[in-house]
């Protein structure tokens, strides 16, 4: 069961220290970026700790306590989730009820809240009441994808458990054993931030290779004439998603300023690498400028029109400058 939980020693770490000192403490907050294995590890530790015949540690997955969680049917482990954006009151109140029935032998009941970082104002203050006097014998985990996020009162009565992003590698390799198509890996792993959810979101998305591929023979045609980019970036406005686009910018350039650094002096075998370190960050500051820009509603036509613009500009004066000099360097 462990090997659900990829690439976070950390948080295993932690984990395993309580299952091996057996003393559960009664709230635990899993925090760190979306889609990583925060809401599937809370279920492994809550199920570690309530099976009746683990594999060391952690759950064996096929005893009838592990069944039942599996099932979602196991009557001491309840998931709180939100109803639409947010967790209510209403959500709280009916968690309080749950509390109210009676455990019986020596069993322990587990809560988890998953996007806990969703929770109202009143539903906060009613649960951090229940924090403030937990019940016997029960354990929250709260899991939160931005922790400033969660009531500070709530934080300092839980247990962190962090969580990070996951490695490309690691997430190429997920996709890898679910059978998709190394395209379709490349191009959905390169732009899923280390988040195993978003990547398999990404995957499914039928356009994205066509996006990507659109977008990454248009940076190695540049420089081209003003009319051009605009007539490209009216394509790309009109057929894909304007914040999915930046971010397959932003990871192309990325890419090409990481193999500059490494490429020792192999640039003239790869004519992508004719851009210039310098060239490349001044590119990418504008693309994260242009996310900025679009994370504060700016206009999503005119942003990608003034990025590819000046990606564009900025290509353009390299090339002169380096037909002048003689160097590609």
């Amino acid at each position: 069961m462990l090997k659900q939980i990829r690439s976070q020693n950390r948080a295993v770490f932690f984990l395993e220290k309580i299952l091996k000192s057996r003393e559960l403490g009664h709230c635990y907050l899993f925090c760190g970026p979306q889609g990583v294995g925060k809401m599937s590890t809370a279920v492994l530790f809550a199920a570690s700790v309530l099976c009746q015949t683990p594999r060391g540690l952690w759950a064996c997955g096929s005893c009838a306590t592990c069944r039942k969680i599996e099932r979602g049917n196991y009557p001491y482990l309840r998931i709180v989730e939100p109803q639409g954006s947010t967790l209510g009151i209403g959500q709280v109140r009916q968690l309080k009820s749950f509390l109210t029935f009676k455990i019986e032998g020596n069993h322990f009941r587990f809560i988890i809240i998953d996007k806990a970082h969703n929770m109202t104002q009143e539903a906060s203050n009613s649960l951090l009441k229940v924090l403030e006097e937990p019940p016997q014998r029960t354990c929250f985990i709260l899991v939160a994808d931005n922790i400033d996020m969660v009531l500070p009162t709530i934080v300092s009565r839980s247990q962190i458990i962090p969580f990070t992003r996951i490695p490309q590698g690691v997430v190429e390799e997920i996709l890898r054993e679910k059978g998709y198509s190394e395209e379709k890996i490349a191009a959905a792993a390169s732009i899923a931030h280390g988040s195993v959810g978003r990547a398999l979101e990404l995957v499914e998305d039928e356009k994205l290779e066509a996006q990507r591929k659109m977008i990454v023979d248009f940076m190695e045609s540049l420089p081209v004439s003003p009319g051009r980019v605009l007539e490209f970036a009216l394509d790309l406005g009109s057929n894909f998603d304007v914040a999915l686009t930046l971010e397959i910018i932003l990871s192309s350039y990325r890419s090409l300023l990481l193999k500059k650094i490494t490429e020792n002096g192999k640039q003239k075998e790869d004519e992508s690498l004719f851009l210039d370190v310098e060239t490349l960050c001044i590119i990418i500051d504008r693309v994260i400028k242009a996310k900025k820009d679009l994370d504060d509603n700016a206009n999503k036509q005119l942003v990608l029109d003034t990025l590819l613009m000046d990606i564009n500009e900025q290509v353009r004066i390299l090339k002169e400058g380096n037909y002048a000099t003689g160097s590609w360097s």
